[in-house]
């Protein structure tokens, strides 16, 4: 009698990592890790100072349309002694109104390019800021006065430097406090309309400035030629120690700032580091306006 002889399996053993195997690729992931992030990091901020420089170009065109559609007059700036808080805007005074009637030549109820101030309620997060302010009809999307770097909040910690986890604040840039202000700050040259900025060159005068998000409150950024050691208020350095600005002729760059004390700044008044090789507050001067 034949036996069927029966059906062999095979088996295969199959062998898994050892532990010192998986350490190895860890240990590679983490080292690639730890090559390729600082490379993404680096690209995402020179992405996003692309977009703060695109940004300034759109606010300096609607500069520019205001002083074109208003006879040269350049827009009005003020700072904390103009305040106006939205909403609603408070009543402006005759003098005020005499002031600014060069907009249409009645009475006007936008007093500054933007209105209210960045530092506290009502208006630092509240978009009326932005669009009750005389340089909106030229801009029209409240994005482009905020840096995509910038991410200040509702609840951001100055002391700690914390942007917190609150509503993102409405606007980044300020304007130079010699642009047609509504109060001369004093000591330096005032610019009333474009054609007066002729030194510094237009192309050599910045207009709008990032500013640093612990210094800045209103609209107007001071940079004062009769203090050399004193920056008043301080730029901004999201982008790899640089900060955006726009110029007169329609311009904008990424300024590096090498300052130590604009690096770490955390408030506004900072003395100027005298021990930088760059004098950054001089060059700022130097573009802003000239001391009388």
């Amino acid at each position: 009698m034949n036996l069927a002889s029966p059906k062999r399996t095979r088996v295969f053993k199959t062998q898994g990592f050892t532990l010192i195997e998986l350490l190895v690729v860890i240990a590679i992931i983490a080292i690639l890790a730890s090559l390729l992030l600082p490379a993404l990091s680096k690209a995402k901020t020179k992405a996003q100072g692309a977009f703060c420089m695109t940004n300034n170009k759109q606010l300096q065109l609607g500069w520019s349309m205001f002083s074109t559609d208003n006879e040269e007059w350049i827009i009005k700036s003020g700072g904390l002694d103009a305040l106006l808080d939205p909403p609603p805007i408070p009543p402006i005074t005759p003098a005020q109104e005499r002031d600014i009637s060069f907009v249409t030549g009645t009475t006007v109820n936008h007093a500054n390019w933007v209105i209210g101030t960045i530092d506290r309620n009502p208006s630092w997060t509240n978009i009326w800021g932005i669009k009750d302010g005389l340089m909106w009809p030229y801009i029209g999307d409240h994005k482009v006065y905020k840096c995509p770097a910038d991410k200040k909040t509702s609840k951001s910690n100055a002391a700690k430097k914390d942007p917190g986890r609150g509503v993102p604040t409405i606007r980044s840039m300020s304007m130079s406090c010699w642009m047609n202000p509504q109060s001369a700050w004093g000591g330096g040259r005032v610019y009333r309309r474009s054609a007066d900025i002729v030194d510094p060159a237009p192309s050599n005068t910045w207009v709008l400035i990032d500013e640093n998000p612990w210094s800045i409150n209103d609209g107007w950024f001071v940079c004062d030629p009769t203090q050399p050691n004193l920056w008043v208020d301080v730029p901004a350095t999201y982008h790899n120690n640089a900060g955006g600005l726009s110029f007169a002729d329609g311009h904008a760059e990424i300024r590096k700032w090498h300052d130590k004390n604009v690096l770490n700044a955390s408030g506004t008044g900072v003395p100027r580091d005298n021990s930088s090789k760059v004098n950054d507050l001089a060059w700022l001067i130097d573009h802003t306006t000239r001391k009388l």
